[in-house]
C-alpha cells in the first residue's frame, strides 16, 4: 500500500492536506501527519473550510511520534524545518523530505485559510498524479 507522511507545525496545514487525499484517493493509501507541537483538536478555521468542500477534518488525529511513520513512501512538510521543528523527537530523516512551503494560517482570518486550502487542495492533487494513485476528479 502507498504511504504518505504530512509534518506541520501545528493543527492547520497538515490536518487539510489528509482530509484532501483520504477524500480524493479512490486507491488505498496509508496517511498520517505528525506535528511539532502539541494539539487536542484540529484548528476551527481548517474544520470550517474544509467543510466548505464537504470534508469533515473535525476528529483527525496525529502522531505524537513521527518516528514510527519515517518509513512511508512520500514525507511532505508543509513548509516547516523538519530537523529544526523535530529535533526533539531527534527525527532522522533518510530520505528527502519535499516542502511544500504553504505560509502558516494560524492567527490569520478565514479567507487566508480558504487560499492555503485552495493550495492543499492542488498540492494534494499533484501528489496523487505523481504517486499514481487514482483519485476522484472535480467533474466526478
Amino acid at each position: 500500500m502507498k504511504s504518505v507522511l504530512f509534518l506541520g507545525l501545528n493543527n492547520t496545514r497538515a490536518p487539510m492536506a489528509v482530509g484532501f487525499l483520504e477524500h480524493l484517493a479512490k486507491d488505498p493509501v496509508e496517511v498520517n501527519y505528525s506535528c511539532a507541537k502539541s494539539f487536542k483538536t484540529v484548528h476551527p478555521h481548517a474544520v470550517t473550510v474544509m467543510k466548505e468542500f464537504g470534508v469533515d477534518i473535525s476528529a483527525n488525529s496525529y502522531l505524537e511520534d513521527p518516528k514510527i511513520d519515517m518509513f512511508s513512501q512520500k514525507i511532505i512538510s508543509m513548509g516547516v524545518d523538519v530537523q529544526e521543528f523535530y529535533s526533539d523527537h531527534k527525527v532522522i530523516v533518510w530520505k528527502s523530505v519535499e516542502n511544500w512551503n504553504l505560509d502558516n494560517p494560524d492567527g490569520a482570518d478565514i479567507t487566508f485559510f480558504r487560499d492555503i486550502r485552495d493550495r492543499i487542495k492542488y498540492l494534494v492533487i499533484k501528489l496523487l498524479d505523481e504517486m499514481k494513485i487514482d483519485y476522484i476528479h472535480d467533474e466526478e
